[in-house]
């Protein structure tokens, strides 16, 4: 199902501020000006899907604000050698959330910016940027809805001001079991063989995948229930994945599996898979396997 691409909209700022020459330098001042970088998250610029919620919802552009996309806000910038220069990230709580600023002094750098609906990981700055990566918070973490934007910036002698536009770098998956949810499934488990758990600051992948399960539980509301939906987002949009969908009874038991092979995902685009997973009750049409353990006589080759 195709979504139109999701976009927050950042406005780039840049003022000069002026810092003497340290003692016996012998630099034009416009060298060591350092210039204020501002970055403000402002309104979505356009219509977007919300993929997080089952169906076709539409959600209008206008009006809608970061914290209805992220609670969490990313900053990272590199010099031209790929070095760290500095960092920062907010949380949806505070007051200057969706502003970052940042002193420069003239150069050319490399900013990654990112928005999560959940926390992230990146890099520590003992690391350049050609290794650096992010992913979710802790190994084994799931995948949240997450937009970024990797650009090069080039600070001057004059003030600077450009719009940045971070995209959705995931991609969702919804799952419609249409049969009726049986009273003694307690929970159900899809794994993705194979999503990977960091990707490059580039928006690459870049690690061995892993395919740690994401459990859903069954609530008493949901016993007997047809069409029941679950919902998540994976990285790996490069490879074909496969799904491993389990249902596991109140001890642990498996009591229902089946797996879908060779999925292509795409960045900002939800796929949905659709079928029964529990067998029924009274089975009619179903193979039947026997093994017959007598032998026929069989031809005789001698060597």
């Amino acid at each position: 199902m195709k979504k139109l691409l999701p976009a927050l909209l950042l406005s780039l700022i840049l003022g000069g501020c002026s810092k003497s020459n340290q003692p016996g330098e012998n630099k034009p001042a416009q060298e060591d000006a350092k210039h204020k970088v501002s970055f403000t998250i402002t309104d979505f610029a356009a219509s977007t899907t919300v993929m997080s919620t089952p169906g076709t919802k539409a959600t209008n552009a206008v009006g809608d604000t970061l914290k209805n996309y992220a609670d969490n806000l990313y900053y990272r910038i590199y010099d031209a050698n790929g070095n760290w220069v500095n960092g920062t990230e907010q949380t949806s709580t505070s007051a200057t959330f969706g502003t970052v600023t940042d002193q420069l002094v003239a150069g050319t750098y490399t900013v990654f910016l990112a928005a999560s609906k959940g926390g992230l990981r990146t890099s520590d700055k003992t690391v350049a940027f050609s290794k650096a990566d992010f992913g979710p918070t802790s190994t084994g973490a799931i995948w949240n809805d997450t937009f970024i934007k990797t650009f090069t910036l080039t600070v001057g002698t004059t003030d600077l001001s450009q719009s940045v536009r971070l995209e959705r770098t995931v991609a969702a998956y919804q799952i419609v079991l249409e049969d009726a949810i049986p009273s003694d499934a307690a929970k159900i488990a899809v794994s993705i063989m194979y999503d990977y758990p960091t990707m490059a600051l580039t928006g690459a992948n870049m690690s061995v995948p892993l395919s740690p399960p994401v459990e859903y539980a069954l609530a008493a509301a949901d016993k007997g229930v047809k069409n029941k939906t679950f919902s998540g987002f994976l990285s790996n949009t490069f490879l074909p994945v496969s799904f491993v969908i389990k249902a596991y009874n109140g001890r642990n038991e498996v009591i229902a599996e089946k797996t879908i092979k060779d999925l292509k995902f795409e960045k900002n685009k939800r796929t949905t898979l659709t079928g029964a997973l529990f067998p029924p009750a009274n089975p009619s049409g179903d193979f039947t396997v026997v093994v017959n353990p007598v032998w026929a006589p069989g031809a005789t080759f001698k060597f």
